[in-house]
This record gives C-alpha cells, sequence and structure tokens, in this order.
C-alpha cells in the first residue's frame, strides 16, 4: 500500500481561523499514514515540510519524492492567441501579467492586486501599457475585478486555459502553500517568465535565469520582479526561452516512467521483505518509525468513527454559528465605523488615505513606509494561532487525552479480531506459496472459461512485481 500528497490541508487552517484543529488533523494523518509502505510527495521542499516538528509524518512511513509531468505539447507558446486577447479587450502591445488558480486567500491575491495598483501608479506617466489576467473563481474574485488594468475571465479548462498561459507574457503566482506547483509548471511549458515564492515552486524557477524566486509574502519583492519584466521586452523574452527548456526536464512521459519504477519498487519490497503479509510489515515498522501507529493497529477503531461522526458534526454546528455571529459583528463593525468617520480629518488628509487604501498600503499613524518594507514580511494572517498559542496547546493536550482512550480501544478491537480469524482460520498470511497457488487455479479456471479476459484482469490484481504474464498466457 503506497500513497501520494497532493494538498497540505494541515497549513490550510492557519488561514480560515481553524488552527486549533490541526492537532486532531495531524494525529489522523500520523495515523493514516502508518499503513503506508511509502508515501510519495512532489518535491524535496515538501519532503522537508513533512519532516517539520509539528507534524513528523517522516517518522511514520517512507517520505519520498515523485514529481509532476507536463504535456509538452498542449501547453506551448505555439498556442498564443491574438483572438483571445481581443476577446479580453487587450491591446497587441499590452504585456499581460497572468494569475492563475483558486481566488482564495492561501493563493495569496491580495499580493497580485498590491502589485497591479502599484504598477498602475507608477507606470502611468512612462507610457507602459499593461494588463492583469486573473484566470480562476473564489471569494477574491471581486475585488480582483475592482484593480486596475485588471480582467478575470472566471474558470478556464482544456484547450481555453493553454492559449490564455500562450496569450500572457508573465507569470506572477505569489502562493506559498502549493505541493509542486502545477501552474507554475503549466506556465513555464507555455514559455512564461515567472515570478512565484521561492519556496513551495522554487524548483520550477532559476532565480534571474527564467524568473524571480521572491520571499514569502514578500509583496516589495513581487512588484519589483515584475516592474522589471514589464519595462524589459529583451529580459522578458530571454526569460521566455528559459522557462520553456526547463520545463523538457517536466515532460510527463519521464514523470510516469518513475511512477512505474515506485510501484514496482514498493510491491517487491512489500513481497521479498514482508511476504506479502501487511501484519509482518506493520509489526517491523515500530523500529524504524517511532510515531506510527497513532491510534493502534487498526486503521479505523470504532472509538475513531464516532469521534470523527462528532467531530464533524460540531465543526459543522461552529462554523454556521461562526457565519452569523460574523455578519452581526461586521455589521456593527460598519456601523461604528460609519460614527467615526462623522469626526473624520481634513479632506486633504482624507484623500491621502484614500491614496494609501488604493495603493494596497494601509499604514498606521506612528508606522513610517520605509519601516514597513523592512519589516519581516510573513505577515500575521499566514499564522494567527502563534499570537495565541495557549489555544493550540490546549488542542494537544485535549487530542493527547483521546488519543490515549483510543488507543486502549484499539488495542481490544485489535486483539479480539486477530482471535477471531485465527479461530476461523481467516488469518493465514497471503505468502508466496499461497499467491503461487492462487495464480494456478487461475490458469485452470481460464483454460476451461470463454470469459477469460475479465478472469485475466483480476488475475492481474494481485500480481507481485515480478513478470507473471506468461503463467496464464496474457
Amino acid at each position: 500500500l503506497m500513497g501520494t500528497f497532493h494538498s497540505n490541508y494541515v497549513d490550510y487552517l492557519d488561514h480560515y481561523g481553524l488552527f486549533w484543529i490541526k492537532p486532531c488533523l495531524i494525529s489522523f494523518f500520523q495515523h493514516q499514514y502508518s499503513f503506508y509502505q511509502a508515501l510519495y510527495c512532489p518535491t524535496p521542499f515538501i519532503q522537508k515540510q513533512l519532516g517539520h516538528p509539528d507534524k513528523k509524518f517522516d517518522l511514520c512511513t517512507n517520505v519520498q519524492v515523485w514529481g509532476r509531468g507536463i504535456d509538452l505539447e498542449r501547453f506551448n507558446p505555439k498556442h498564443r492567441s491574438m483572438s483571445f486577447r481581443a476577446k479580453y479587450n487587450i491591446a497587441p502591445d499590452e504585456v499581460v501579467i497572468c494569475f492563475v488558480g483558486r481566488l482564495v486567500f492561501e493563493k495569496r491575491p491580495d499580493i497580485f492586486a498590491y502589485v497591479m495598483r502599484r504598477l498602475s501608479r507608477e507606470l502611468e506617466t512612462d507610457g507602459v501599457k499593461f494588463r492583469g489576467l486573473v484566470v480562476g473563481c473564489g471569494p477574491y474574485e471581486t475585488e480582483l475585478q475592482n484593480c486596475p488594468n485588471t480582467v478575470c475571465t472566471g474558470w478556464l479548462s482544456g484547450e481555453e486555459l493553454a492559449t490564455a498561459y500562450a496569450s500572457s507574457d508573465i507569470f506572477l503566482f505569489p502562493s506559498a502553500l502549493e505541493t509542486f506547483g502545477n501552474v507554475t509548471l503549466e506556465a513555464a511549458s507555455s514559455g512564461l517568465p515567472l515570478v512565484v515564492e521561492s519556496g513551495c515552486s522554487g524548483h520550477l524557477v532559476k532565480d534571474g535565469i527564467n524568473g524571480y524566486a521572491c520571499p514569502e509574502g514578500d509583496e516589495e519583492s513581487f512588484l519589483r520582479g515584475t516592474l522589471e519584466l514589464v519595462t524589459d521586452t529583451s529580459l522578458r523574452k530571454q526569460f521566455s526561452l528559459a522557462s520553456r527548456e526547463h520545463s523538457f526536464l517536466y515532460e510527463k512521459r519521464a514523470v510516469m516512467k518513475q511512477m512505474l519504477t515506485n510501484y514496482e519498487t514498493v510491491t517487491d519490497e512489500f513481497y521479498r521483505r514482508y511476504n506479502g503479509s501487511h501484519n509482518d510489515r506493520d509489526d517491523s515498522l515500530r523500529d524504524s518509525y517511532p510515531q506510527a501507529f497513532t491510534y493502534g493497529k487498526v486503521e479505523r477503531p470504532c472509538a475513531l468513527r464516532v469521534f470523527i461522526s462528532c467531530f464533524v458534526f460540531v465543526i459543522q454546528a461552529l462554523f454556521c454559528m461562526y457565519m452569523q455571529f460574523g455578519c452581526l459583528f461586521e455589521s456593527l463593525s460598519r456601523a461604528i465605523s460609519s460614527v467615526r468617520s462623522m469626526g473624520s480629518p481634513s479632506p486633504h488628509k482624507r484623500e491621502e488615505g484614500m491614496d494609501d487604501i488604493e495603493m494596497g498600503n494601509v499604514k498606521s499613524a506612528t508606522a513610517t513606509s520605509s519601516s514597513k518594507v523592512n519589516e519581516p514580511q510573513g505577515s500575521p494572517e499566514m499564522a494567527p494561532w502563534k499570537g495565541i498559542s495557549c489555544i493550540y496547546r490546549t488542542s494537544e493536550l485535549v487530542m493527547m487525552t483521546v488519543i490515549v482512550f483510543l488507543r486502549i480501544q484499539s488495542s481490544l478491537e485489535y486483539t479480539l479480531r486477530t482471535y477471531f480469524r485465527g479461530k476461523n482460520n481467516r488469518g493465514e498470511d497471503y505468502s508466496s506459496t499461497r499467491r503461487k497457488d492462487t495464480l494456478e487455479d487461475f490458469t485452470d479456471v481460464v483454460e476451461g472459461s470463454g470469459d477469460s479476459g475479465q478472469l485475466r484482469g483480476r488475475r492481474r490484481n494481485i500480481v507481485e512485481g515480478e513478470k507473471v504474464a506468461a503463467v496464464i498466457g496474457v
């Protein structure tokens, strides 16, 4: 049994005020991953993140790297289309800055909006024409539609998406929570210079060669990289060629070949090292992975199922309450702001404040613009629980208590399951010898059956790694 890691759900919780659920989700993933012989993640950066002291997934199973591939024909600069640009009123001489993805906070569309506002202000008198192209849907769509020189296409897929990439000139993607960055690879394959976050997308950009790798949350860094590419045509063309060339390393057939090798390696280890027995594998795992089997050796103990059902119900109830009270508090906040605005400052100061808002740069009375730039750019919104760690630690303590109960119940359930299976002679390990007998049974059945195709398909489901097609004449 093996798995692949696709979405960083644990860190997503920081952006929705649900940080206190993280200990529950982490322990659940630790338990589930323990039953994987190998867990494949897309990049070394994510492999390191999975081994972070807060997660310790590398202490539950064998975490390896298996990347993603791209169809170089589908995402290709040759799909550039003037008719596509004309459809969205984009002039042929305008530099198009593209963003593709779900318009939610963790993708950092706020940084994209900040860059567009600043570019609009700084290039207003230089005669440089540019346009923002946002492909995707989500809660931030309305805000991005209000950005200057920006057009939103909504959700695109297939040929339309490939055309949108190829018809753009720069790819700006500030998200810091990508497991691989599929949209970044698609943009590179389409020949776009990249301005992306240096961590999760750093493997796809060579800083200063095919784009710029910016620190997480650093608005000024994203602005500088985008501004330089917008104003320098020759540099943009140079980066475009380098992006396309770099994408050749991720051609999908090579990646799929690596996947087949991974399957073969895991299957061969399972039958040769563990004799085709999950029990043998689980028994030997504790020595190598001390965090394995958080809830015991039962995949989903009865107590866990009850806990999850109750937990989901509580979360739904709390979410409904949050939405109701959130709307109430928002209305009260607006009312209070309206009352305070009656004593607002002079029109001149009010205009300055509006300029700051348009620039996406709301400043306090004591802070200066220079100090803002020098501040760490990992904004508090990215990890709100750090300011109220007592709640997080309390959640951890509660979860530790629940885990103790789950382990006791799981041990009892595992003991009873083993006893009854042994009593009914259904606990026999699936050894190589038993499997060989099964294959011989399949051979006899296939020779006397008219529906041999279906049986051959069933037979392939118990292949142990080596080629045994000759056994039944497939």
